[in-house]
């Protein structure tokens, strides 16, 4: 959030000092900065919220508005991030409906954000399966879809082995 509003204050401060012409009128430099801000705060407002890992739980990216969705989690490959799947979350959301689905790109134990959940533990298939299946139960989520690339396609299928309710589809992308 600090670099968006550092982008904001630097365009503004920019428009401040120009005049844009549109349409052969002359538009004050102050109503294009208006129009700029508001426009920063919308792409502020619009972005994924991120939670960072605690108390041993999964760091996660969410794609959502408020009300009640069907949930979808992405799960990256190995040396990947939630973050990697940032845009592809949000094509997936628009694709099949904004109101109707929230995208979870979960940051696996060892990486990204969640790079210590699991510290002194082991680390294979089956524990990031259950990592993930006590991340949707922390946030009371129903998985319906299920994506997983690479080592998080082998993690969604454990997934849908050792989870208590197994979701409706589950999608290994590119896993050996």
């Amino acid at each position: 959030s600090f670099k968006i509003r550092q982008e904001a204050q630097q365009s503004i401060a920019f428009m401040y000092t120009k005049t844009v012409r549109h349409k052969s009128t002359q538009i004050a430099a102050s109503s294009v900065a208006k129009i700029i801000k508001t426009k920063m705060l919308a792409r502020f407002i619009r972005r994924a919220s991120t939670h960072a890992s605690s108390n041993n739980f999964l760091s996660y990216e969410i794609h959502d508005s408020l009300g009640t969705h069907k949930c979808l989690y992405i799960l990256h490959g190995l040396l990947g991030s939630g973050r990697n799947w940032r845009s592809m979350s949000q094509n997936l959301r628009k694709a099949l409906g904004t109101d109707t689905w929230r995208v979870v790109a979960v940051d696996l134990r060892g990486h990204g954000k969640s790079r210590d959940v699991g510290m002194g533990s082991s680390h294979d298939v089956r524990s990031a399966a259950k990592d993930v299946e006590a991340l949707a139960q922390l946030r009371g989520d129903t998985i319906d879809c299920l994506i997983g690339h690479s080592l998080g396609g082998k993690i969604a299928l454990e997934f849908s082995k050792v989870s208590a309710k197994a979701p409706k589809q589950v999608w290994s992308l590119d896993s050996v």
